[in-house]
């Protein structure tokens, strides 16, 4: 349904808004997207041992 449609159906839009609460509610369960190589800390012992047999492969 194209906007002029809307409007001459509805009428103008007199405000927007949310809810809060629905918002809540809708993300539940949500799981944001990982960055970018944030796998792990680059100072664990997981990452010195990666980093150290990279190296040692080369």
């Amino acid at each position: 349904m194209e906007r002029k449609e809307l409007i001459g159906r509805f009428g103008k839009p007199q405000k927007i808004g949310y809810d809060p609460k629905a918002v809540d509610k809708n993300l539940e369960g949500h799981v944001p997207a990982q960055k970018v190589n944030i796998g792990y800390p680059s100072d664990s012992t997981f990452a010195k041992d990666r980093r150290s047999s990279r190296r040692k492969g080369r």
